[in-house]
């Protein structure tokens, strides 16, 4: 009897012990310790988009397990393609105007990840919210609007992601969507 609870007692002081070793792993068993790239909770990540725009961002992850994240801040800073417009004037021939402008975001959001499959691949989509800024010229005032973005992608390789973003910035009535092709790099 006295072997049992000895055996019993150790058993149960192991289970605790083993439970500080559990960490979050990407696309492994959490309990093969010996298998798995080990996954930090913070990351940072650089990202540029193209399509109707060139984008540049940078932003900070925070993970809450292997299939949800928190983006906690995310930069970012695009220039527009549009056409120039053309100015008819009254007194003579008319002109071109650049219509492109610079935008800067600051968001936060939220970032959701499928399970991993056909080596360390998975899917991702995101949400993320907050505070956009359109500039003619840097000096300029600018319009002050609401940002909002829904991206969905594939990681490919360790950090490679590629995906597809639809960025919206709102200003009363007004409102300018963006449609790019992301390439980032999770570190």
């Amino acid at each position: 009897m006295k072997r049992l609870l000895t055996i019993l007692f150790i058993a149960l002081m192991a289970v605790p012990s083993f439970a500080q070793k559990q960490t979050v792993y990407d696309g492994f068993d959490i309990y093969n310790l010996d298998s798995g790239k080990k996954k930090n909770k913070g990351h940072f990540a650089l990202e540029a988009g193209i399509g109707t725009e060139f984008e540049v961002t940078g932003r900070f992850q925070f993970n809450f397990g292997k299939y949800f994240a928190l983006d906690v801040l995310k930069l970012g800073y695009a220039r527009d393609f549009n056409d120039d417009i053309y100015v008819p004037s009254y007194y003579g021939p008319g002109y071109y105007e650049d219509n492109s402008w610079n935008e800067f975001t600051a968001q936060v959001g939220v970032r959701g990840f499928t399970p991993s499959f056909a080596s360390g691949m998975k899917g991702y989509l995101n949400f993320n919210i907050g505070y956009g800024a359109m500039f003619e010229e840097i000096d300029d005032e600018g319009t002050h609007c609401g940002a909002v973005e829904l991206g969905l992608g594939m990681y490919l390789y360790k950090g490679l992601y590629v995906g597809y973003s639809l960025q919206v910035l709102a200003h009363d009535e007004h409102t300018h969507k963006d449609h790019l092709f992301r390439i980032g790099y999770e570190f």
